[in-house]
């Protein structure tokens, strides 16, 4: 354009700055040196440009990898993510100095670069839940239990970055406070690492500050009280009586409780009660046909999966023939659990 007689406009530079910043193998120092270029050009970066260059110094995400048992490494790793965040908090040092007052989306990215997520890189997030359910699966296998304890500790560390960096920011900045969104993020982290604890503790603080949970709150609560690889009763009773408040406490302030809630909160009660909690999802799908809601095959399936589980040939016939009986079809899974159903008589 330059060579062309052609003068960038500030929206120009902002359409170039994202589209570097977007890259894997994005070069922080390089977007700086745009930016400075921009104002040799007598054009003034605008929030949204230092929001870019504030995000851009985010690293990979901790979950890609599984962890590291290396001190040395971990050591070397925390370093660089000290780095980039001092980094990115310099940005934001440089973008009040030029006059700007950060908001909402500036927090977001600061907090993205605390906890070193990647969601915007292409594909990123579909790997860390195969990854994670890989490890589960191997777990329940009777492995896999290290990379599980790895990615909760990864999951707590960031959490516990993130919420410092907040109260560092809402101090400095008493206009600037996260929103639900951001909530939702993190909880959506505990849910991967599988701290049920740190998702609660976020939920009780996003209650505390006035904000309306939203139903991607209620689905990663519920998903980080999924205790079915634990060995222990007691976390999987305490899973099931939490999953049960939370359903109340949708259905008495809202959002209005969806089917994928149901049946979340089905598959961690019958999971986490023993015969009580059979009788209680068997419940849960009856409310769920009185306020009109589908019971589809995957609701089923929790119900007959479990039945398979626990060896009991009768529930899982039960099970069928209530499918039947609605005329609800199957899917592939309810043909496989069928054929286990078959092998227990």
């Amino acid at each position: 354009m330059k060579t062309d007689g052609v003068k960038p406009s500030a929206i120009t530079y902002n359409a170039l700055i994202s589209a570097l910043a977007s890259k894997e193998n994005r070069d922080v120092e390089a977007l700086v040196r745009l930016v400075d270029e921009m104002k040799s050009q007598g054009l003034t970066p605008s929030v949204v440009t230092y929001n870019t260059l504030i995000l851009a110094c985010r690293g990979p995400s901790a979950h890609r990898g599984g962890g590291h048992d290396d001190g040395d490494d971990r050591e070397e790793d925390e370093a660089e993510e000290e780095r980039r965040l001092e980094r990115a908090l310099g940005l934001l040092h440089d973008m009040k100095r030029e006059g700007l007052t950060p908001d909402v989306i500036t927090l977001h990215s600061l907090v993205r670069v605390a906890i070193h997520d990647d969601e915007g890189d292409a594909g990123n997030r579909t790997r860390r839940r195969r990854q994670k359910n890989a490890e589960d699966e191997d777990a329940g296998a009777g492995g896999g239990g290290d990379a599980r304890r790895q990615r909760g500790e990864a999951a707590a560390r960031q959490v516990d970055r993130a919420l410092a960096l907040i109260d560092r920011l809402t101090a400095d900045f008493p206009g600037l406070t996260p929103n639900a969104h951001l909530y939702n993020g993190l909880i959506a982290l505990c849910q991967l690492g599988g701290r049920a604890d740190k998702a609660t503790a976020l939920y009780r603080r996003m209650r505390e500050a006035g904000l309306q949970p939203t139903i991607d709150t209620f689905r990663s609560l519920l998903s980080s009280l999924d205790h079915h690889n634990d060995d222990q009763a007691e976390a999987q009773t305490a899973a099931a009586k939490q999953a049960m408040e939370l359903l109340e406490e949708m259905k008495r302030d809202g959002p209005a409780p969806t089917p994928a809630i149901y049946g979340k909160v089905i598959e961690v009660v019958v999971r986490g009660r023993g015969r009580g909690g059979w009788d209680e999802a068997c419940g849960l799908v009856r409310e769920m046909e009185a306020r009109g809601l589908l019971v589809s095959a995957k609701v089923y399936n929790v119900l007959l999966g479990e039945s398979v589980r626990a060896g009991d040939a009768q529930r899982a016939q039960e099970v069928l023939r209530e499918m039947r009986r609605k005329d609800v079809p199957g899917d592939y899974k309810t043909s496989l659990l069928r054929k286990e159903a078959e092998r227990l008589h």
